[in-house]
């Protein structure tokens, strides 16, 4: 009897012809070569597309095996996204898919706010707390000085208006 390959147990043979394990062989390395992942080149032209940075790793051959999201990676780390970790289905509509889901949106988030932070640009509280002109001020400081009196002395809240009336009435 002649040795056959495993493999060939699952492709249909030709009980007649002894050179079939050769010819499967070629079969199954065909097969093999079909369901390779997509090259490097191909995965730069979806990070292009979809505007997303992403890290490859990839083979021998130039194929990617593994992506993982940049932003995620380094903004989120302690999430358990594929792209966190390390994604192993190498498709176009995965990377879609976690470019719009919200993991992705939040590290997009927290990456601009720390560039905005590192830049030295004010925050929008700081910014609308500057247009305030010195009378808005003034005001302002009462009802924060009132609130902190009510909240010290364990009052109710419901004395917050009366002091405030008051204390109006008296400047």
């Amino acid at each position: 009897m002649a040795k056959r390959k495993i493999t060939s147990f699952f492709l249909p043979t030709d009980n007649n012809n002894n050179d079939t394990n050769e010819s499967s062989d070629l079969t199954v390395e065909s097969q093999k070569k079909t369901k390779l992942n997509p090259s490097m080149k191909t995965v730069k032209k979806w990070e292009k597309e979809l505007n997303i940075k992403l890290k490859l790793v990839v083979d021998e051959d130039d194929h990617v095996n593994q992506m993982f999201c940049e932003d995620c990676v380094q903004f989120m780390p302690d999430q358990t996204s594929s792209f966190v970790t390390g994604c192993t289905s190498i498709k176009k509509e995965s990377v879609k898919y976690h470019r719009d889901s919200v993991i992705h949106q939040r590290s997009i988030d927290s990456k601009a706010a720390q560039e905005k932070e590192k830049s030295g640009a004010p925050s929008s509280l700081i910014k609308g707390l500057m247009k305030l002109d010195e009378v808005q001020i003034e005001k302002m400081e009462k009802l924060f000085r009132t609130a902190f009196y009510i909240a010290y002395n364990a009052k109710p809240f419901t004395d917050f208006k009366d002091c405030v009336n008051f204390k109006l009435t008296m400047a």
